[in-house]
Order: structure tokens, then C-alpha cells, then sequence
């Protein structure tokens, strides 16, 4: 990393952690531990897997994101659920927003780049994170959706749905581009690495997956 970005870790990673320690809401130094590790998790856990990647590949970050996963899973069992014999909704629809987040961020980590050619030599790592965007997109939707059914049943009727409605839309579109990332891109990538250049129906495609990004 160079020094600006290890600055700015530094500074996201301080204030999570003032965040969590105003907001902390755990009794009992195991659950602060480990509601600590959750407000650090897209973070601090998320350079060290960077760094992992870059040092021994998709074959070394596997298993260590497979780690990350379950000790965000420990931190998720680890945190009281909230008091008043209605808690299971509510830390349900809160544990399905962090691994949704948590999945996002472990494709972040190998993502290769949207240049023809960082894909064709980084495929595998293109795979991944395609389909961990998707699928934590898929895991984060079924979150805001429990998530809008306990403020209707709280009384709140109108931003709830608008909210819910809205990150669906985004949702179909960002699938939509995570879907020529997974087909045309690699095939374009393909005869980029055979012939040296792009096909000529590419730019027209992606410019169309920009636009669904952009939306």
C-alpha cells in the first residue's frame, strides 16, 4: 500500500472505531470483542485480504476469506439480540445486511480490473468477484426486505416501500451489468488474448453495461 492509502486506512479504521465505542451497545468484553470486529470488518480484515491476494492468489485467499466469514459469523452469534422477546426478525435482517456487505467486500478484494486484458490474464479472480457481487447483492436485498416488513409492522408505511422498491431496481440493473462481466466481457477478453484487440461489437456493449452501472 502506498502512504496515502495507508493514511486513509488509518483514518476510515479510527473512525469506526470511535463510532463503535459512542454507538457500542454490548455488554461483556467476548460480545464488545465481538461487536468490535464486526464495525472494523470492511476494513481493517478487508486490507489484510487484499494483501493476501496480491501475495499468493485466489488459492490463498479462499481459505482466508473463508476464515473472515466465519469469524464474522462468531461476531453476528456473539451479539445480544435486542430485548423484548421479539428479536429473531430483527437480527435476522441485521445479520443478512452485514454478510451481504461482508460478501461485497471479500469480491472487492480480487477484483482485477475492466481493462480486456487484466481479465483474460486475472479470469478466475474476474469470476469471483462477479459472483460475489452478485450474490451478496442477492443476500443484501433479502436483508432490506425483512428490514422494510419490521417499519410497516413499526407503523411506518411509505419510505419503507419506497426504499425497498428502490434498491430492487438497482438491484435488476447491477445484475444486469454483473451479467455481461460474466459473458460478454470474458468472451471479448478471450479474442482480445488470441488476437490482440477487442471485437468490434464491444464498445457498443459496454458502453450499455456502463449505463446500467451508472443506474
Amino acid at each position: 500500500m502506498t502512504w496515502p492509502q495507508v493514511i486513509f486506512t488509518a483514518l476510515i479504521a479510527g473512525l469506526l472505531l470511535g463510532c463503535w465505542y459512542r454507538y457500542s451497545i454490548e455488554k461483556g468484553r467476548l460480545r464488545r470483542l465481538a461487536e468490535l470486529y464486526l464495525w472494523l470488518g470492511p476494513i481493517l480484515p478487508l486490507s489484510a485480504l487484499v494483501k493476501v491476494h496480491d501475495a499468493g492468489g485466489l488459492t490463498a485467499f479462499v481459505p482466508a476469506g473463508i476464515i473472515h466469514l466465519v469469524l464474522v459469523g462468531i461476531a453476528l452469534l456473539g451479539v445480544t439480540a435486542p430485548a423484548g422477546g421479539a428479536g429473531t426478525m430483527p437480527r435476522l435482517a441485521g445479520g443478512l445486511l452485514v454478510l451481504g456487505s461482508t460478501v461485497v467486500w471479500l469480491g472487492a478484494a480480487t477484483f482485477p480490473g475492466m481493462r480486456l486484458e487484466e481479465v483474460a490474464s486475472h479470469r478466475a479472480g474476474h469470476w469471483f468477484t462477479s459472483g460475489a457481487f452478485l450474490l451478496g447483492a442477492l443476500i443484501s436485498l433479502a436483508g432490506f426486505t425483512l428490514l422494510a416488513t419490521l417499519l410497516r409492522e413499526a407503523g411506518e408505511r411509505v419510505l419503507s416501500q419506497l426504499g425497498s422498491v428502490a434498491f430492487l431496481f438497482g438491484a435488476v440493473t447491477w445484475a444486469l451489468h454483473l451479467a455481461f462481466r460474466a459473458t460478454i466481457m470474458v468472451s471479448a477478453a478471450e479474442e482480445f488474448a488470441s488476437s490482440g484487440a477487442a471485437p468490434a461489437w464491444y464498445q457498443a456493449l459496454r458502453l450499455w453495461s456502463g449505463a446500467m452501472y451508472a443506474i
